[in-house]
């Protein structure tokens, strides 16, 4: 997104204007934001019940158990043994489905041509999307410096967040190159305003927002959400590190990093997209500048790679990732955004 301001000069090119993938509810669907290769600024919808499944391959694995049972007779008279054998076999059948995505998706927010502008039809440089339990979008339009509601099938969003016309600033009614945003099941949005190194929470229908008790923020992009208790975790991008908000505490509390930026098994390189993992009660992370996904379980002292190399090296490869910028799950595996290698990579 060259055309837009730089974030936070501690960051490494956190706007990326690539794909962001996102799987939405029950129904496995996939959204996928910003620019088709790089170039359009619209929102792609893929519905799994439809157009996602482009082709389902069966594998199966059969395990087969024996079972011997054994019986004795003797007959004293002669002074001989017979011993008759029996073997049952029980055959289990493991059955796996491999999906493939469709290819090609509907435009559902933004200019299907891919241009950009300050018009409610319109988009700059989106970075991430949040879905309501009414399934209606929350845009972080980055390059207007604001979020739109966009309520699926509408030809136009709504401003939630910040000024109609795209216009920046510090004040409480403004936003300045919004990167994440996430809203909670009252509908009041939490949003990641990372030139302002801040975070504001905006109540349905407010004029301005609050920023949250979260200080000495550096770039902070990437937001999510634990669902049932409503804490909030936000990469501190510039800080390598990120921080959890239970709402209405004095402060935020550093849960992941914070060791300055590296590759040991500590640190973290530029945290940019999360996921709360309610499961396994773990945050999964984008970890930008070491070109890696990693889990990070809280309370640990350590993270676990789940993709790229541990080392952080990038590269294209299968093996490999390049500056991943954000990661989420569906709802039967794990999918995760490679930004500069313009892939999904699912299913580890």
């Amino acid at each position: 997104m060259s055309a837009s301001p730089a974030v936070a000069s501690k960051i490494a090119s956190p706007w990326k204007p690539l794909p962001l993938v996102v799987a939405v509810g029950v129904s496995s669907s996939l959204i996928i934001i910003g620019m088709s290769l790089g170039l359009g600024l619209g929102i792609g919808l893929h519905n799994s019940n439809e157009n996602l499944i482009d082709a389902i391959t069966t594998s199966t694995t059969t395990v087969t158990t024996a079972t011997i049972t054994i019986s004795t007779s003797t007959t004293s008279s002669t002074s001989t043994t017979s011993t008759t054998s029996t073997i049952s076999t029980t055959t289990t059948v493991a059955t796996r489905c491999l999906l493939q995505w469709n290819t090609t998706g509907a435009t559902v927010a933004g200019d299907a041509s891919g241009a950009a502008g300050t018009t409610l039809n319109r988009l700059s440089n989106p970075n991430d999307i949040s879905l309501d339990s009414n399934n209606t979008l929350y845009i972080a339009d980055t390059g207007n410096n604001r979020v739109l509601q966009w309520v699926i099938g509408a030809t136009s969003g709504t401003v939630v967040a910040g000024q109609a016309n795209a216009a920046s600033g510090v004040a409480a009614n403004q936003l300045n190159a919004p990167q994440g945003v996430v809203v909670d099941t009252s509908s009041n949005i939490y949003v990641a305003d990372t030139n302002n190194n801040r975070v504001q929470s905006w109540p349905t229908l407010a004029v301005q927002g609050t920023s949250l008790s979260i200080t000495g923020l550096s770039g902070p992009t990437g937001i999510t959400r634990d669902n049932n208790t409503g804490t909030l975790y936000i990469s501190d991008t510039g800080n390598h590190r990120v921080m959890q908000y239970v709402l209405g505490a004095a402060a935020g509390v550093s849960v992941a990093g914070g060791n300055l930026a590296g590759n040991a098994n500590n640190q973290l390189n530029n945290p940019a997209g999360l996921y709360f993992d309610s499961t396994t009660n773990s945050l999964v992370i984008a970890n930008s500048g070491s070109h890696n996904i990693v889990r990070w379980v809280l309370g640990a002292t350590v993270r676990t790679v789940l993709a790229g190399s541990s080392a952080g090296t990038a590269g294209s490869t299968p093996a490999l990732l390049n500056t991943p910028y954000d990661v989420t799950f569906d709802s039967s595996g794990n999918i995760q955004r490679d930004t500069s290698n313009l892939r999904f990579i699912g299913d580890f």
